[in-house]
């Protein structure tokens, strides 16, 4: 008798299993757990850009749930000073993001001094950027490396040519 209910138990145990296994029902978390960290990258300006001016950066993000906000940081290589952070724009179907960097400073400049009038002086930089997801997820950070020039050159006559 025992034997007999040990093999109906077992028959029934291999069956749900099988059903299980076969059946329309996925096994897992679900669609609602966010499994995956955020992917961002920096697509502009180019690498080793030498920009003047304001600039926008810009790239694509993804993330299986939904993307929270966009961290950027503007690095001066040579001095170590950090811009930012700044909170970048997503796009609508949160797969890109955009910001301006280098925003017009406040103030009246001459012609002498007019590269003065910019956020970030002359120099080597490296834009940052971090993708942060609605469940607190955080993406790898990506870089691009920079030059900002809002020096104009300079000519400068010795003597004249022609009298």
């Amino acid at each position: 008798m025992m034997k007999k209910t040990f093999l109906k138990s077992l028959t029934v145990l291999t069956a749900s299993f099988m059903l299980l296994l076969t059946g329309s029902c996925s096994v897992g978390l679900g669609e609602a757990v966010d499994t995956d960290a955020p992917t961002i990258d920096i697509s502009y300006p180019p690498k080793n850009a030498i920009i003047r001016e304001s600039f926008i950066a810009s790239g694509l993000c993804d993330d299986d749930i939904g993307l929270d906000y966009i961290e950027v940081t503007v690095t001066n290589t040579e001095t170590r000073k950090v811009y930012g952070p700044y909170e970048a724009t997503l796009s609508e179907d949160e797969d890109s993001w955009s910001i301006e960097l280098n925003q017009r400073a406040e103030g009246e400049f001459d012609v002498y001094n007019a590269y003065m009038q910019w956020e970030y002086p002359d120099g080597y930089y490296i834009i940052s950027a971090v993708a942060y997801d609605k469940s607190g997820r955080v993406s790898q950070e990506t870089s691009l490396p920079v030059s900002i020039d809002n020096t104009a050159p300079v000519l400068l006559v010795s003597k004249p040519l022609a009298v």
